[in-house]
């Protein structure tokens, strides 16, 4: 399938709108046909029977998704789990709460014993 503004060459789904997006990409790949070095790859079928968004980055302004997503089957990112990560920061996040709270108190005692001192300080500069 081929038309002016996508094209399906084998297992890549290609997206382009024109010169002005075209422009943006000058490398020629070497494994496409000469007329088609400058389209952009939106989905690709790839290694491992992924689907891939953003091939090769050949649109240098990434993937936006508007809206809801949904990921029955979880997510990794860099490798790892992202729930898991969330989890451990969620917890980090707790006992941080704790020792800022713990925190806090102890800067509020050390405000008070301040103004104590500060007080006696001055009562006995007033005495001389």
């Amino acid at each position: 399938m081929r038309a002016r503004v996508h094209q399906q060459l084998g297992t890549d789904f290609v997206l382009d709108g024109g010169t002005e997006r075209r422009r943006q990409i000058l490398v020629p790949k070497p494994h496409w046909p000469k007329a088609d070095h400058r389209l952009r790859r939106a989905l690709v079928h790839g290694w491992e029977d992924t689907l891939v968004m953003n091939w090769d980055e050949d649109y240098r302004g990434g993937v936006l998704i508007y809206g809801h997503v949904s990921m029955p089957g979880g997510a990794t990112i860099a490798g790892q789990n992202v729930t898991s990560v969330l989890t451990t920061l969620t917890a980090q996040l707790a006992t941080m709460s704790t020792h800022v709270a713990s925190l806090t108190t102890t800067l509020s005692d050390l405000r008070t014993r301040v103004a104590e001192l500060d007080a006696r300080v001055s009562a006995l500069e007033a005495g001389r």
